[in-house]
């Protein structure tokens, strides 16, 4: 088993390299924030093509275009496209409700998405908002969500491969997912005490931990610190991940 310590080291050395990748541009229209919603919430535990494949579906069925034609649908119309084609979506009928349910919910509040989220005083009451609000949407969901919305990139997104880096270095003794928002900020803030004792923005502390806890499981810290390895795994966007 490779060492909290060499663990560290390679988080470090890889984060490095992707701050070389120029990163997208955040989401600017309505229909923009409304599909990058769309694939933090379809992305839970889904594999990163097989949520490309149901937003691009989406997309096509003009869900985050004209998203108020969509809201007289039923969840089963939602979810015979989310179950379509060769990578179908695991939990269609599931995500559909959530999706639906989370885009009245918005909608209901007669302003664009970008505007409601311009009206908290700061990204931690939006995503409380968020995570209170919207069906399906959990504080990494959300956190993910306003990190690729531009609103604040020091929010941790604490997937799976984060919280046992988290337990590994000894940031935390419990490797579990946290339950409450409560909770999730408590975790978050001890990643960024970390984040800042290492000198390492939070977006690619978190990229590079992804990277190496899941590359080194597979074969071992040469792998993790193999360019070509890590590259080939890596989306900007923060979608590549199994989440």
């Amino acid at each position: 088993m490779v060492s909290g310590l060499n663990l560290e080291r390679a988080v470090v050395t890889v984060a490095g390299e992707i701050a070389r990748i120029p990163l997208p541009e955040a989401p600017s229209t309505d229909s923009a924030l409304f599909e990058a919603l769309a694939g933090c919430i379809l992305s839970s535990r889904v594999r990163h093509q097989t949520c490309v494949a149901a937003v691009d579906r989406l997309r096509r069925a003009a869900l985050f275009s004209d998203p108020r034609a969509f809201l007289p649908s039923n969840d089963a119309a939602v979810a015979s496209v989310l179950a379509q084609g060769p990578l179908p979506h695991p939990w269609p009928g599931r995500s559909a409700r959530h999706l639906l349910a989370t885009m009245r919910t918005l909608l209901a509040a007669g302003e664009s998405l970008g505007h409601v989220l311009s009206r908290f005083p700061d990204p931690y009451r939006a995503r409380n908002w968020l995570v209170e609000s919207c069906l399906g949407v959990g504080p990494k969901q959300a956190s993910l969500f306003l990190r690729k919305a531009g609103h604040c990139v020091e929010l941790a997104v604490l997937d799976v491969h984060v919280l046992r880096f988290m337990c590994r270095v000894g940031l935390t003794r419990d490797a579990r997912a946290p339950t409450t928002t409560t909770n999730y900020a408590l975790l978050e803030a001890v990643l960024q005490s970390y984040a800042r004792a290492v000198d390492v923005r939070m977006p690619l502390l978190d990229a590079a931990i992804w990277i190496v806890m899941r590359v080194a499981a597979r074969g071992g810290l040469g792998v993790a610190r193999n360019p070509l390895v890590w590259r080939a795994g890596f989306d900007p966007d923060g979608n590549s991940r199994t989440r």
